[in-house]
């Protein structure tokens, strides 16, 4: 087990975005026991439904994960992403990849991209809740 998992309960990855958890990852208790998350918005998340992500920081071990969103999205275009998570617009050939916290994210323009870059915590969430309206798990 690494120093980190075990800062956080033997937990690695957050239940809501699946991406692995940050030395600073937030503790949120959930139905009785500490839940940890990667960042405000996931904590908000738990804190709103509990019962959906305690069961999944249960199990948040990484041979217990599903595959990443990556690996799900790999063959769609933008990887299940259908918007700019900045703009809210509609993701065109001209889109721009951005690596964070171990996501591929798509944005529609260079000032997106340094957007993102500067404060993935912001936009993580609503990338997660394009790809899971698209069928990207």
């Amino acid at each position: 087990m690494t120093a980190m998992a075990a800062n956080h309960g033997g937990q690695t990855h957050c239940p809501v975005t699946g991406a692995p958890l940050p030395a600073d990852a937030i503790p949120v208790l959930a139905n009785g026991r500490t839940v940890y998350v990667c960042c405000a918005n996931c904590a908000a998340k738990v804190k709103a439904n509990p019962d959906a992500f305690a069961p999944k920081a249960a199990a948040g071990l990484p041979s217990a994960l599903p595959p990443a969103p990556q690996a799900a999205a790999a063959a769609l275009p933008f990887g299940g992403q259908k918007l700019c998570p900045v703009t809210g617009e509609e993701l065109t050939s001209g889109a721009i990849a951005v690596n964070t916290r171990g996501q591929k994210v798509y944005v529609c323009c260079p000032g997106c991209a340094m957007k993102v870059k500067l404060n993935p915590d912001k936009y993580l969430p609503a990338v997660m809740e394009d790809r899971a309206k698209n069928g990207v798990q």
